[in-house]
C-alpha cells in the first residue's frame, strides 16, 4: 500500500510540474491573476482523473488475465454446449442403472452427471435433439481413438544386469492332480402317514391307519464328451390297517420296485447310441383278504426289458424348462419271470415254466416339467409290444412343495397290459392306481 501511494505521489507531482509555467531568470516574475489560477487548477484535476482511470483499467485488465490463465479448459462439457445430439452413453447408463458402481474418480462422476442431464433432455424435450452420435462420426466431428500400438524399444528384462526372473522357492512343492468327478447323485425320499377314525354311530367307514414311503435315487455319469451312464431306482411301499382281514394286520397299498440303467455313446448333437435295461417287480408279497393265497410277490412277476437303440435328449419351452429323454429300441428283448409256481399261469407264463420270452419294439420316455416354483411334474412312459401283446405303463408324480421338508404328492399310474386275462375288467385291460399324500420330504444333490 505504501509503495502504491509513493508511485501515485510521484505521478501527481509530475503532472503538476508539467502543468505550471517554467521559471525564467531573465524575466521578472509577477503574481498571476485569479482567472488564470482557476483554469490551471481545472486542467490539473482532469489530468489527475485520467491518470486514475488509466490505473484502474490497468488493474482490471491484469486481474482478468490472471483469472483466465488459471482456468483449465474441460472438453467433457462439449456434449452439453454443442447441438443437442442423441448419444449412446446416457441410454446405456440408464438401462444398466450402474450409478453406484462408478468409482470416486471426479472425471467419472462428471461423466455420470452429464449422462444424467442428457437422459433428462431426451425424455423432457426430445424435439430439440436433431442428430445422433452416428451422424457426428460420419461428419468426422468425433475423433476416433488412436489405435496405433506403442512399441517399446527396450525391455525391462534387458536392463537386469544379473540374476534371474525365475523365483527361487526353498520349500519343496508337491503338485497334486485331481480328476474331475463326472458322477452326480441326486434323489428324494418322503414319508406320509394318515389316520381314519369313525364313531360307532357313523354310517359306514372303518378305523384305519395308512402310511407310505417313497424313494427315488439317481446316479448319473457324464464325461461331457461322449460317454454317459444313467441309473435310477424307484421304490414305493405303502400299508394300511384293515379289520376285515382277520389274518393280517397290514395290507400293502403301494408295492413297487423299479430299476433303470442306460449307457450311452454320443452319436450326433442330442442323439446317442444306447443300451438300456429296465427291471420292475414288487417289494413285499400281497395276499387276498382272509386267505393265504398270494397274488403278488417279489420276483413274481418280474419284468426285464433289454433294449439297445438310440436316445434323444430334448428341452422345450420359452426357458427350456420342459426337459426329458426319449429312448427308442426297434428290437427289444422282454423277459416275464415268475418265481412262485402258483402264480406262473396268472402272468402269461406257460405251466411248467417260470419265464416267457418275447421280442418287439420298445419306447421309454422320461420327462420333467417345473410348472411353477412350488409345483413339479415328473413322468415316465414305458411301452413294449411283441406285435401280439402290448404293455403300457404311465407313471405321473406331481409334487406340491409347501416348504423345505413338507410337501404333498399326487401319484397317478394308469396301466394297460393284455398279457393276462385276470387284468381284464370293466374298462378292458386298463387299470388305474392313484394316491394323494401329505407328509415329510427330503431332497439331496451331490
Amino acid at each position: 500500500m505504501r509503495r502504491k501511494l509513493t508511485c501515485f505521489t510521484l505521478l501527481l507531482c509530475g503532472i503538476m510540474a508539467s502543468a505550471g509555467p517554467k521559471p525564467d531568470d531573465s524575466v521578472q516574475t509577477t503574481e498571476p491573476d485569479t482567472v488564470n489560477v482557476t483554469i490551471d487548477s481545472l486542467s490539473i484535476v482532469e489530468k489527475y482523473v485520467q491518470a486514475l482511470q488509466a490505473l484502474v483499467y490497468q488493474r482490471d485488465s491484469t486481474n482478468i488475465q490472471d483469472s483466465l490463465s488459471s482456468v483449465k479448459l474441460n472438453p467433457y462439457f462439449f456434449q452439453l454446449l454443442s447441438t443437442p445430439t442423441l448419444y449412446n452413453a446416457p441410454m446405456k447408463q440408464e438401462l444398466l442403472q450402474d450409478d453406484d458402481t462408478l468409482s470416486t474418480d471426479p472425471q467419472l462422476r462428471r461423466l455420470q452427471a452429464i449422462n444424467k442431464t442428457l437422459a433428462g433432455l431426451y425424455v423432457s424435450h426430445p424435439w430439440l435433439v436433431s442428430q445422433t452420435e452416428a451422424n457426428l462420426k460420419e461428419q468426422t466431428a468425433i475423433r476416433e481413438d488412436v489405435k496405433e500400438k506403442i512399441k517399446s524399444e527396450n525391455n525391462l528384462s534387458d536392463k537386469v544386469s544379473a540374476g534371474t526372473l525365475v523365483p527361487k522357492v526353498e520349500e519343496k512343492i508337491e503338485v497334486k492332480t485331481r480328476r474331475p468327478n463326472f458322477w452326480k447323485l441326486n434323489g428324494s425320499t418322503s414319508l406320509n402317514f394318515t389316520q381314519f377314525y369313525y364313531s360307532d354311530n357313523w354310517a359306514g367307514g372303518e378305523n384305519r391307519y395308512t402310511g407310505q414311503t417313497t424313494l427315488n435315487v439317481s446316479a448319473n455319469y457324464n464325461d461331457e464328451k461322449r460317454l454317459t451312464w444313467n441309473n435310477n431306482l424307484v421304490m414305493q411301499l405303502g400299508f394300511t390297517t384293515s379289520k376285515t382281514d382277520k389274518r393280517r394286520a397290514f395290507r400293502p397299498t403301494s408295492n413297487l420296485l423299479q430299476y433303470t440303467t442306460n449307457a450311452g455313446l454320443k452319436a450326433i448333437k442330442t442323439w446317442s447310441y444306447t443300451a438300456q435295461v429296465v427291471i420292475k417287480t414288487q417289494v413285499v408279497p400281497q395276499y387276498n383278504p382272509n386267505t393265504d393265497e398270494a397274488v403278488l410277490d417279489i420276483f413274481s412277476p418280474m419284468t426285464v426289458t433289454i433294449a439297445p437303440g438310440m436316445s434323444y435328449t430334448f428341452a422345450y419351452g420359452k426357458k427350456k424348462k420342459f426337459t426329458g429323454n426319449l429312448n427308442i429300441a426297434p428290437l427289444a428283448y422282454n423277459i416275464q419271470y415268475v418265481q412262485r409256481d402258483a402264480l406262473v399261469t396268472r402272468y402269461g407264463v406257460r405251466a411248467g415254466h417260470h419265464s416267457a420270452h418275447s421280442f418287439g419294439p420298445n419306447i421309454l420316455i422320461n420327462y420333467a416339467w417345473p410348472i411353477s416354483k412350488n409345483v413339479n411334474w415328473r413322468s415316465r412312459i414305458y411301452w413294449f409290444s411283441n406285435l401280439h401283446l402290448t404293455s403300457v405303463d404311465w407313471q405321473n408324480t406331481v409334487v406340491f412343495t409347501i416348504n423345505k421338508y413338507l410337501s404333498s404328492t399326487l401319484f397317478v399310474n394308469p396301466i394297460f397290459d393284455d398279457r393276462s386275462a385276470q387284468w381284464k375288467g370293466k374298462h378292458g385291460y386298463l387299470r388305474m392306481q392313484e394316491n394323494l399324500a401329505l407328509g415329510l420330504t427330503y431332497t439331496f444333490n451331490k
